[in-house]
């Protein structure tokens, strides 16, 4: 068998995932303030966002609504970001662990959204996402 041959496959692959690397496609999108109000915006023109609060790893954001008890929810998914309106009801459950929340939603296209937050603003926003809970709520221990 030709040498040539074993070499030629791994070169040409570790090629391609040079240029793509290089072509910036190796990195995560993180989420931001502006990103966060810019797709709401896009996603969902009628609704205006009042307040923000992102995850510490960049990857999901929480949003409160103008003048609704409702939330929208942003996600990195991949290098694309997808925004979820969370009603009264599309939120089955949620559990807190110190800062991390989870929220387990009843769309099948975003069931679990994961955020890790500063201690100042845990609480807030978990008795938010609680609020919309049609299902089990898991309360932090402390807490009535």
């Amino acid at each position: 068998m030709d040498p040539l041959l074993a070499i030629v496959p791994p070169v040409g692959v570790a090629i391609i995932m040079l240029a793509v690397w290089l072509a910036g496609g190796g990195g995560r999108r993180l989420l931001d303030a502006d990103t966060v109000r810019r797709r709401i915006a896009e996603d969902l023109p009628d609704t205006a966002m009042d307040d923000a609060v992102i995850s510490s790893d960049g990857a999901a954001a929480l949003a409160t609504v103008t003048g609704a008890a409702d939330l929208v929810a942003a996600v990195v998914v991949g290098d694309k970001v997808a925004v979820r309106r969370l009603d009264r009801g599309d939120v089955a459950a949620v559990s807190r662990d110190g800062g991390r929340l989870v929220i387990t939603t009843a769309d099948f296209g975003c069931r679990r959204i994961a955020l890790t937050l500063p201690a100042a603003v845990t609480d807030d926003w978990w008795r938010r996402v609680a609020a919309l809970a049609g299902g089990v709520v898991d309360r932090p221990q402390g807490t009535q």
